[in-house]
């Protein structure tokens, strides 16, 4: 049974970095429990591709890499995005090596070898700092919020559900504030969707203007869509 106050985590999505295929695998099984969606990377190049592609809640690296360490890693997302929960792997014999880490602002660190019992620990960890620093909630414009863990907006503090579609149209737009999302983009987010076509988009697009407000979301005729956030 899934500990409750771990539930947050299971609408948002974690990227696993490892070189070590087995282990990788290994990780894979065990966090699946836990979130949503999992991507992995086997290299810090790999891991780069998917945080600027995906929408990534959470970071579980390890510290030695090829192509760059996990510090490195850190440091580069840490320019994005100051508060995403970052939890670095490492092995006893570099433990000193997270003293350097401490100005990157990690959720935790786990050092080897990780038992389901660090890993919760760890996970609890990143709960907290989901709650403390509001993280689950993306302000769009003045009063109006995406919920990630709820997959809702929250306008002017009441919350209005989504549909599923609405919600992957809502995420890849907040992928992309105030640049375009075309359409081959949206056609890409919905690859595994059969029988969706540029109707539905409308459609989905219409049902979420009415939601969130007809001036925020621009369509620009032929190309696709932006968010206007600013």
């Amino acid at each position: 049974m899934i500990d409750p106050e771990l539930k947050l985590l299971e609408n948002l999505s974690l990227l696993l970095i490892e070189d070590d295929h087995q282990m990788l695998d290994d990780m894979h099984r065990i966090y699946k429990i836990f979130f949503k969606n999992i991507y992995c990377a086997l290299d810090g190049a790999q891991a780069l591709e998917v945080y600027k592609k995906e929408r990534i809640d959470v970071v579980i690296c390890d510290y030695v890499l090829p192509i760059m360490n996990g510090a490195e890693i850190c440091e580069y997302i840490r320019k994005e995005d100051p508060s995403l929960p970052f939890i670095i792997i490492t092995s006893k014999s570099d433990e000193e090596k997270l003293l350097s880490l401490i100005t990157l602002n990690l959720t935790d660190y786990l050092i080897k070898p990780i038992n389901y019992e660090k890993i919760t620990s760890s996970l609890h960890k990143v709960v907290s700092k989901i709650e403390n620093d509001d993280l689950h909630k993306e302000n769009i414009i003045d009063t109006i919020f995406y919920d990630k863990t709820t997959k809702s907006l929250i306008r002017e503090g009441i919350y209005i559900s989504l549909t599923k579609n609405e919600s992957i149209f809502m995420e890849l737009f907040l992928k992309h504030k105030n640049s375009l999302v075309t359409k081959d983009m949206i056609f890409e987010a919905f690859w595994n969707r059969e029988s969706f076509s540029e109707q539905s988009i409308k459609n989905t697009i219409f049902r979420l203007r009415q939601k969130i407000g007809t001036d925020i979301i621009i369509n620009v005729k032929q190309f696709g869509y932006i968010l206007k956030t600013i």
